[in-house]
């Protein structure tokens, strides 16, 4: 009877009870108290004890005990009561000690286990939704990163930077298909051995709501300029400082033959 819950509906507002407080107080008081169940109960009847049978919708009854935890009269709650059974809310059968009282239309307030299941099952309450809600989150996120294992992404690629713009373009009804993603990758990285910076370049794109990936106007910076922090920038820094060196290399070769070459057609140094 402490746990569980009753059903109170809208119209309820228009009922000849809410327009009383007390008696809307005592009414959804005596909800509160009617057992949901079958069950034996122990009453106190003078100096001994009696054992007695409720049915759901049923409960032991007294003023007093009603009146302390109400916080009313006595006599303000026998009235409020006897008012209830006038209209139809609920019975009463007095004894010398006692009083059961009885909810009219009780499974209107109550309806079974089984009743709730089936409805459950056919129609999704509130309550439930945000659970199923939370279910799906959770499946989606697990498929996003199995796909993820399973495609393998390149190292110098920042892969929180990446997943932004994959959900940005989801956000725009525009998603990554794999071979999609496969070419923006491949764009990005041309823009990046442009010496653009690849997190600028997302920015952008998700900034100005785009769907594709652009050059940088006005780039305040660029990879030459940033100092490497992660393990991946490091490795593509030190590819492209070889990459630097080599090319140099080359043309400074070049230019020295072509030096050597003037120098040896000049006058009186033929060979």
């Amino acid at each position: 009877m402490d746990g569980g819950y009753v059903k109170l509906y809208r119209k309820s507002i228009e009922s000849r009870v809410f327009t009383n407080s007390d008696l809307w107080k005592v009414w959804c008081w005596c909800l509160m108290r009617a057992n949901h169940k079958p069950t034996w109960v122990t009453v106190k009847t003078g100096r001994g004890e009696s054992e007695v049978f409720l049915q759901p919708g049923q409960f032991i009854f007294g003023r007093k005990t009603a009146a302390k935890k109400l916080r009313m009269k006595q006599s303000s709650i026998r009235n409020r009561i006897e008012k209830l059974k006038n209209i139809r809310n609920l019975d009463t059968q007095p004894n010398t000690h006692y009083t059961i009282i009885t909810i009219l239309n009780w499974d209107t307030y109550n309806q079974s286990e089984k009743k709730e299941d089936t409805k459950e099952d056919s129609h999704r309450t509130t309550k439930g939704q945000p659970k199923d809600t939370d279910k799906n989150d959770k499946n989606d996120k697990k498929k996003e990163k199995k796909e993820r294992k399973e495609r393998e992404y390149p190292d110098w690629l920042i892969l929180k930077s990446w997943d932004e713009y994959k959900q940005h373009r989801k956000e725009i009804k525009s998603p990554l298909s794999e071979l999609a993603e496969k070419k923006a990758i491949n764009k990005l990285k041309t823009f990046i051995d442009s010496g653009f910076d690849q997190v600028e370049v997302i920015d952008q794109s998700i900034e100005n709501g785009w769907k594709g990936l652009f050059e940088v106007k006005n780039s305040k910076h660029k990879i030459a300029d940033i100092k490497p922090t992660t393990y991946a920038q490091k490795q593509d820094a030190e590819r492209r400082g070889r990459a630097a060196w080599l090319l140099k290399e080359m043309e400074d070769e070049k230019n020295s033959e072509g030096t050597d070459k003037a120098v040896s057609l000049l006058p009186g140094n033929e060979i």
